[in-house]
């Protein structure tokens, strides 16, 4: 699995159904990474509770919210089993004695598949202990990658090396550039401006600059 950890968001749910129209629910979530193998020959291993985390209790009645943040850890999870892992979301109500409100299971493999590498905001469907709908849950994720190590030292940009140019005075001759006023630069001459003399007489008011 590429995948380090699963970093889950629960933030609410909405429209769940009380159990006494005169008390508000005190609902909270229970949340548990689980592998369901159905096709293994002993009952206790068909669901094995890898993690398991819990919410904070909202009293807000039918549509509490936690806003609570957890993370799991994937790298321990078996590759063989990677097809019957899920995340359940397994919603209760606080009171003399606990009662379940509902539960969502969702397939990690879906997870990771639709993960495109920013926060996914989803919802799904509340399901009684008779498979009735109760409500909507609501949660953000996002997996985090598992760091590649590249050795001790962190690998650096190479560096652009451009080749260096030499020029020798003494051993090329001078490039000569013209100028207005006829005149030439010599670096052997110490700095000394050369006046060449021009080749023909021109009228000053009939000259034309070059």
């Amino acid at each position: 699995m590429d995948w380090s950890s699963l970093e889950l968001k629960v933030i609410s749910c909405r429209d769940l159904k009380a159990f006494n129209f005169f008390k508000k629910l005190s609902a909270y979530s229970v949340v548990s990474i689980m592998i369901m193998n159905e096709q293994a020959k002993k009952k206790e291993e068909q669901q094995k509770h890898v993690q398991r985390q819990k919410t904070c209790i909202h009293k807000g009645g039918r549509n509490p919210e936690w806003n609570h943040i957890f993370q799991f850890d994937l790298q321990g999870l078996p590759p063989e089993e990677s097809d019957n892992v899920f995340v359940k979301f397994d919603l209760r109500s606080e009171s003399l004695v606990d009662r379940r409100i509902g539960e969502v299971r969702v397939p990690l493999k879906d997870l990771i598949d639709e993960f495109c590498g920013v926060v996914r905001y989803v919802s799904y469907q509340v399901r009684n202990s008779d498979g009735k709908a109760n409500g909507v849950l609501n949660f953000s994720y996002r997996l985090i990658q598992r760091m590649k190590k590249s050795g001790n030292h962190e690998s650096s940009p190479e560096k652009v090396v451009y080749p260096k140019v030499e020029v020798d005075y003494e051993s090329r001759d001078y490039i000569r550039y013209p100028s207005l006023d006829d005149r030439v630069y010599n670096p052997k001459a110490n700095s000394e401006i050369i006046l060449l003399a021009p080749l023909q007489q021109v009228p000053s008011h009939s000259r034309k600059i070059p």
